[in-house]
């Protein structure tokens, strides 16, 4: 009599208590990279979906997950990688942005899975006007553009970029 009672109360707990659904708002960017082991030379092939951007001092990152295989010289594939968190420092140098599109570079630490290390190329992220029909990028683009100059808020940037992941989603 009481469990059926106790039920609902659960249910109720469970939702609370259960991780909120992540953001729509990401956009995934190919990502390469090596390394070396009895085989000879491996590869990792993967992509990395651009959550949010921040803030972090003097840095503007990315945060993110990482997805991917490793496979050695012979094809043979060694493992995978699922939904690795990822916090990555944007190349402030390669940032560029027009109302028509933005570009940066994400630098990437080395991944260590499947026994292997391995080296990670940096990623590159463009992000173009028309990858939303419409127009819908536009409007963010241009207050991107407007934000990134030499002596920039970082935290300005973060925010706008922030804005053209959410017109993305």
């Amino acid at each position: 009599m009481r469990l059926h009672r106790a039920f609902p109360l659960v249910l109720l707990v469970a939702a609370l208590l259960a991780p909120a659904p992540a953001s729509a708002n990401h956009f995934a960017v190919r990502v390469d990279g090596s390394f070396t082991d009895a085989a000879g030379e491996g590869t990792f092939e993967g992509t990395l979906s651009l959550s949010r951007f921040e803030r972090h001092g003097d840095r503007l990152v990315v945060v993110g997950s990482l997805d991917g295989r490793l496979t050695d010289a012979t094809g043979k594939q060694l493992g995978e990688v699922e939904d690795r968190g990822v916090t990555a420092t944007v190349d402030l140098g390669s940032l560029a942005a027009s109302c028509e599109r933005t570009s940066l570079r994400v630098g990437l630490e080395d991944l260590d899975a499947a026994g292997v290390r391995a080296h990670l190329q940096p990623a590159e992220v463009e992000i173009a006007a028309n990858a939303v029909p419409g127009g819908g990028l536009q409007a963010p683009l241009c207050a991107l553009a407007e934000a990134v100059r030499p002596s920039a808020d970082l935290g300005a940037v973060a925010q706008r970029l922030e804005a053209v992941l959410a017109a993305l989603g």
